[in-house]
């Protein structure tokens, strides 16, 4: 069985709470925006190889044949 005592006064126990919601608030935001930003990097990654690989079968094809 835990006793606790209540020593602290209000103006602390605010601040306390305080942070503990801006810690939550930056801890969800995370949470939402790391797939966001995972995923545009996963898009623009397969876009930069789509671009060099359509620039590579623009060069075979525009090379004159013998």
């Amino acid at each position: 069985m835990k006793i606790y005592l209540n020593l602290l006064p209000e103006e602390r126990k605010k601040a306390i709470s305080r942070r503990k919601r801006l810690k939550n608030i930056i801890k969800q935001e995370i949470v939402f925006l790391l797939p966001i930003i995972l995923f545009v990097g996963i898009l623009s990654s397969i876009n930069l190889i789509l671009k060099i690989q359509n620039d590579g079968i623009d060069n075979v094809i525009a090379l004159p044949k013998c």
